[in-house]
């Protein structure tokens, strides 16, 4: 059987940090003033991690593991790496070890692909905030879990005020939007996204809906400028198939 991913649908727009560079990520950033880069995250494959357990009564992290599934993704041309997410077992994960999750796959990447991690996972917007800033210290962009940040009876413009106060609280922090598909998908309208866009703190959205027409009515939404324009990116195919592209495309 072949295993078959879900690519983001992105927003390719630059944003700038005061972080230094690793040699191996060098072509994907821009100088634009003296100890300032800005960058775009790279178009290509980026699999949603799995987390392994020891199997054990302890029923921990393997680290070991994680290491090895890290180096195979990288190894194998991802262009990317998203870590807790659904397939990470994000919601049976403590906050510490979200965190510690993060820190490893971005310490273990090294720069030579970027990490985003999964950092909102219900609660107090103010405890929501403190997780994404902790996670934010180790990787690329933090990701909030859209069917996280309201109760799933409450309106859109309460889910957008919640956000809000999540950017007021998080800085200029780079965030990313995931559909997770459980406990039940809270799906973007197209105008969700277009206020997501227009903010300019949003650098992917990854649905997992496959509806391409949906997709172009969200893009099709965002009167921002292009720049700030959403790109369908998002396909169900098979690793084998977009792992060899990126490898290609590596070379």
């Amino acid at each position: 059987m072949l295993l078959r991913l879900y690519l983001n649908l992105l927003l390719p727009r630059r944003y700038c940090r005061l972080s230094g560079l690793t040699q191996s990520v060098k072509n994907s950033y821009t100088t634009v003033s003296s100890g300032e880069k800005c960058r775009s995250l790279p178009d290509g494959v980026w699999p949603t991690m799995i987390t392994p357990f020891l199997n054990d009564t302890s029923k921990s992290v393997d680290w070991r593991s994680l290491d090895l599934v890290t180096d195979w993704y990288i190894k194998s041309g991802c262009a990317g790496l998203f870590s807790v997410c659904l397939s990470s077992e994000m919601f049976q994960l403590s906050n510490e070890e979200r965190v510690e999750i993060a820190r490893h796959v971005a310490e273990k990447a090294d720069g030579h692909v970027p990490v985003v991690a999964g950092a909102t996972f219900g609660g107090r917007l103010e405890e929501q905030a403190e997780l994404m800033k902790e996670i934010g210290k180790y990787v690329d962009a933090v990701v909030i879990i859209t069917n996280q940040i309201c109760d799933m009876n409450e309106s859109d413009d309460v889910w957008m005020e919640n956000v809000s106060k999540l950017m007021d609280m998080t800085g200029d922090l780079p965030l990313g939007l995931y559909e997770t598909p459980l406990p039940q998908v809270r799906a973007l309208t197209p105008g969700m996204l277009a206020w997501c866009a227009g903010s300019g703190r949003f650098l992917f959205h990854k649905d997992t809906s496959e509806d391409t027409g949906g997709h172009a009515e969200k893009t099709g939404s965002c009167t921002v400028p292009p720049s700030l324009q959403p790109q369908v990116l998002h396909g169900q195919v098979t690793v084998s198939e977009h792992i060899a592209e990126s490898r290609r495309k590596w070379v």
